[in-house]
């Protein structure tokens, strides 16, 4: 059964999976070898064996392990691209790790407030990693906490889709975010 989680990933990785279906198709004209007098000849590849091998890379891709450590392990910024969290009055978040151990995260929260004065807040966080899809980060110093569930992960670690949910009794709802790192969005 597809749930509205996966949906929603397949819809934000949708330009990933026909980057990937494009690099597949690409090969439309790929050499096969007949053994017939040594002669090489260009067959092109029929649909029927194409799709089996698009299918098995997407799926590959979407549904591989996915562990936080591999995308925060980076000195370049991670900007949150977009997301799904209509009531929030930040903009232009970005985070900038600062220690990363082996279970736990200290880093940088960074971004403007909307109102009600524009100004640039910058907050220390701490998360834990409570398995390797899941991060539960505060404020340092805070009871607020937040849990982060990876729900997509590029295979190049540049591009994650993050499931956000507040610890908490709140009125907002979870929400969806896509993070990118620095380097990527400069390309």
């Amino acid at each position: 059964m597809i749930t509205r989680d996966i949906l929603f990933v397949v819809l934000l990785s949708t330009s990933y999976i026909l980057q990937c279906s494009f690099s597949i198709f690409i090969k439309e004209n790929e050499l096969k070898e007949n053994s017939k007098d040594n002669e090489r000849t260009i067959e092109p590849m029929k649909v029927e064996q194409k799709f089996p091998m698009l299918f098995t890379a997407c799926l590959q891709e979407i549904f591989r392990g996915l562990d936080w450590e591999e995308f925060l392990s980076t000195n370049d910024f991670i900007w949150t691209y977009n997301t799904s969290n209509k009531r929030d009055n930040h903009w232009c978040e970005v985070d900038a790790t600062e220690r990363l151990q082996e279970k736990s995260i200290i880093y940088q929260h960074t971004y403007y407030r909307k109102f009600p004065l524009k100004e640039k807040v910058s907050v220390r966080m701490q998360g834990v990693f409570k398995y390797p899809d899941n991060m539960i980060s505060s404020p340092k110093g805070s009871k607020v906490q937040f849990k982060h569930h990876l729900k997509y992960l590029d295979s190049d670690k540049v591009c994650a889709v993050i499931h956000v949910s507040p610890m908490f009794p709140t009125t907002t709802k979870p929400w969806y975010e896509l993070r990118v790192r620095n380097w990527f969005l400069l390309k």
